[in-house]
């Protein structure tokens, strides 16, 4: 982003399963998703089970895919940008 004088990024399909804030070399980076977090606390204790069952009832590929997110996207927003009011919310995808 720095070399090609970008100052503000988003990008989808980022397939990253939290609402989430990353810092990275002067770019402040937002993660938005749909997979809740009770979902993904659930899940990793179905892995836990799972790890500790001598007889399993779900796949790896079954495990991986139950908090996979399918889109996720990502807002870039360089530090020299911090003072502009941008609101972030999600939408349900619904008219």
């Amino acid at each position: 982003m720095t070399q090609n004088k970008i100052d503000i990024l988003a990008l989808q399909e980022t397939r990253i399963n939290t609402d989430s804030m990353e810092n990275h070399e002067g770019f402040t980076f937002y993660f938005s998703t749909s997979v809740a977090y009770e979902d993904r606390i659930e899940t990793e204790k179905t892995r836990q089970e799972q790890n500790n069952a001598e007889t399993k009832t779900t796949t790896l590929l079954e495990l991986f895919n139950l908090d996979a997110e399918n889109m996720g996207s990502q807002l870039s927003i360089a530090q020299k940008c911090a003072n502009v009011n941008i609101t972030l919310g999600k939408s349900t995808g619904a008219s």
